[in-house]
């Protein structure tokens, strides 16, 4: 009774350990994505200088405070020899501190342009001075640098930086949490030896049962499988060829696994390109339905074009060039998906209103690379619609009121984007 507890105390602590892991892996997922959604405010007020971008900014850096929230949990949590996994996170959360700085500096460049109000900026603000010569610029000039700053290769770095530390820590947090299932798994095995040597007396009494499966039942099917392998008649052998039986199966097994795998896969991605395709796509949908999002159609414009003057074949390397520019212009957190023949969806999940000036410039880059011909693949334009889950005035689904906006591009000649606005002759 005794081992019997023990072995269930060996069960709790791996239990507890994988509990641990799995919580740590949620607070290095909080972190990223605060440090992510302040690059998204400071971005969206170099793209458009608005006030709410600082006051968003502000509330999460020292209200909310996702990132070092994130950290003080994962040190409550985590036991000793996550050490060297936490001050991986800790460096992320020091890279994202240091980088508030350039964000504090780009602010400032957008305010002064703006010439707002100095008197209710954050404290952090009011303590930035401007560089003789960037104070000395005229207000595009002031924006255009912000711009810069936020969009420019030094600060891609350092996020990609952050990202890679809290990697390392997750990395880390599994090499740890691996030990401790080893050992975990070797005091298990221990007791479980010891619970076997306990139930050997029970043996006893199964004795004769035991003997006459295997005189009567074990031994033949033994037999019967030699006599199918060999093509010979049916003879009875000894138990050694149960392992036949056994290593016959697991490989039916994996096979089976793979096969269920890919077909699981193949009939969720479209062939052609390797997004969602339209099941994927329903099935994303319903899953995120109620989660704050933006929802972007895409249509190729006169797409049977291509088909006609360039042949199929064109045809399919201007879908897969489409697919490959939307696949590499959002996060990967997000979802892209071809619905249709011609017909792309991207949802961006986490993602409302606020961020319009940002999908703007998205669909604007977007545009701008794909209308240039690149690798023998002509170039091409597109009709986008946007809508938001938190819109005004929403005239039917998420996907319908992006429609009508997709309609507005092309009612005024394609080539373009447009955001839902409700309009009351709607």
């Amino acid at each position: 009774m005794l081992n019997t507890v023990r072995i269930f105390g060996s069960y709790k602590a791996l239990d507890e350990a994988l509990n641990e892991y799995a919580s740590a892996q949620t607070e290095v997922r909080e972190l990223t994505l605060a440090s992510d959604y302040l690059t998204a405010q400071v971005r969206g007020f170099a793209l458009s200088p608005e006030m709410e971008f600082v006051d968003n900014y502000f509330e999460e850096a020292n209200v909310t405070k996702r990132r070092d929230q994130a950290v003080d949990k994962i040190r409550s949590r985590m036991s000793h020899e996550s050490e060297e996994s936490i001050s991986y996170l800790e460096k992320s959360l020091e890279l994202s501190n240091g980088l508030m700085k350039t964000e504090y500096y780009a602010f400032t460049l957008g305010i002064d342009a703006m010439g707002y109000d100095l008197g209710s900026l954050p404290d952090e603000l009011k303590s930035v001075k401007l560089s003789e010569e960037d104070a000395a610029l005229d207000s595009e000039g002031k924006l255009a640098l912000a711009r810069d700053l936020v969009f420019g290769k030094d600060y891609e770095k350092v996020k990609n930086e952050i990202n890679d530390n809290a990697k390392a820590c997750t990395d880390k947090l599994m090499e740890t949490m691996r030990k401790r299932e080893e050992e975990t798994s070797n005091i298990l095995r221990s007791r479980l030896m010891l619970q076997f040597s306990l139930m050997t007396a029970m043996l006893v009494v199964i004795v004769l049962y035991l003997v006459f499966t295997d005189s009567f039942i074990l031994k033949p099917i033994g037999s019967f499988i030699e006599s199918v392998r060999g093509n010979r008649r049916f003879e009875y052998d000894g138990l050694r060829e149960m392992s036949f039986l056994s290593s016959a199966y697991n490989e039916m097994l994996e096979r089976t696994k793979e096969d269920n795998s890919k077909l699981a896969y193949d009939a969720m991605h479209d062939g052609l390109t390797d997004l969602y395709n339209r099941a994927g796509y329903e099935e994303i949908m319903q899953t995120h339905e109620n989660d704050r999002m933006a929802f972007i159609i895409v249509d190729i414009d006169k797409f049977k074009e291509f088909n006609d003057m360039y042949g199929h074949a064109v045809g399919d390397s201007v879908l897969k060039r489409v697919a490959g520019v939307l696949k590499k212009s959002f996060r990967s957190e997000d979802y892209i998906c071809r619905i249709g023949g011609d017909e792309f969806a991207v949802i961006m999940v986490n993602a409302d209103s606020s961020l319009r000036e940002l999908v703007k410039g998205k669909l604007e880059r977007i545009a701008d690379e794909l209308r240039k011909e690149k690798d023998s693949v002509p170039g091409a334009t597109l009709s986008v619609g946007v809508a938001f889950s938190d819109r005004e005035h929403p005239q039917g689904s998420i996907y319908e009121d992006a429609d009508k906006a997709l309609y507005e591009v092309k009612e005024k000649g394609r080539n373009g984007f447009a955001f839902y606005q409700y309009q009351a002759n709607d």
